[in-house]
């Protein structure tokens, strides 16, 4: 089973980007994160670990529910695992 990305993740974290300016390339910079890594937050297809929400989520000055939802870490506990 092929894991779907999360396309509302990206626009949430688009939108913040557009209002402050920020280019994500920098945020994942900063938090200690590779290209690909940064890609697959990005495009939703990973949730980061909490600590990396936060850390993310300060940057934006925002809370990390605002980019990743109940509903998005729900899904994320409970999506099939890739064999």
């Amino acid at each position: 089973m092929k894991i779907q990305p999360n396309p509302l993740i990206r626009i949430r974290i688009e939108t913040l980007l557009n209002e402050r300016g920020l280019k994500w390339s920098e945020i994942y910079q900063k938090a200690g994160l590779g290209k690909t890594q940064g890609s697959l937050i990005l495009n939703g297809f990973r949730i980061p670990p909490k600590w990396l929400r936060i850390k993310i989520a300060e940057v934006f000055n925002v809370d990390s529910i605002t980019i990743w939802t109940e509903e998005d870490l729900f899904n994320e506990l409970n999506k099939p695992k890739e064999i």
